[in-house]
């Protein structure tokens, strides 16, 4: 079976890389299969990813994931969650884990907004704050169809200040990974369809994006 990382995120401090997985071959015939997120030791040459979580909620389809790790706050991981309801429909969200004691994440909560219509990627900026790349702005699978079939821009990025989302930026065609430097102040969008990546400033208070430039890839 092909086990595919969707996703990961490395701690510098430790070596240690986080990986989003699920078997998306076995997924396609098992629509209710789920995945989980592991952890891989970078350090030790020839190291078998281990369970990063000391279990994960019902229904877990982990996408994109992000690591906050900045004392003294707990470590978290955020996680792109597409689970699926018993009627198959997709059910988005975010999931956050915290590491406890025994070096595992723990489920904390999970996070749902309106404004998550199809969540890709994102990248945490605090505790319980986060941008999060709608790579769909479509919330039903034929219009996301008619979306994708003609690289409309319909998709865009959210702002979420730890009790509501907001749309940081708009108009973008299949938004996808999304990062922030390790300083804070400007946020890097990968923009699939249009072959580019966006550069934009960022108000660390409001959460606000400025556009800044591109690269063209």
């Amino acid at each position: 079976a092909r086990v595919a990382a969707d996703a990961g995120a490395i701690d510098a401090a430790s070596g240690v890389a986080y990986l989003s997985v699920l078997d998306r071959r076995a997924a396609r015939a098992e629509p209710l299969r789920t995945g989980t997120i592991l952890r891989l030791d970078l350090h030790q040459p020839g190291s078998q990813p281990l369970p990063a979580t000391a279990g994960d909620p019902p229904g877990f389809r982990p996408q994109g994931l992000s690591l906050w790790s900045h004392a003294p706050d707990p470590r978290r991981l955020f996680v792109v969650n597409r689970a699926l309801d018993a009627e198959g429909a997709e059910q988005q969200s975010v999931e956050v884990f915290e590491e406890q004691p025994d070096g595992l994440f723990h489920h904390e909560k999970t996070v749902r907004d309106a404004l998550f219509a199809h969540p890709n990627d994102l990248a945490a900026v605090g505790p319980d704050q986060f941008y999060l790349s709608n790579d769909s702005g479509a919330h039903y699978a034929l219009t996301r169809a008619f979306e994708a079939l003609f690289q409309l821009a319909w998709s865009d990025v959210i702002y979420y200040d730890g009790a509501h989302g907001s749309i940081a930026a708009s108009g973008r065609a299949a938004a996808a990974g999304v990062t922030v430097s390790a300083d804070g102040l400007r946020l890097y969008l990968a923009e699939t369809s249009a072959r580019q990546i966006l550069i934009f400033d960022r108000d660390t208070e409001s959460g606000s994006l400025y556009w800044s430039g591109l690269i063209e890839l």
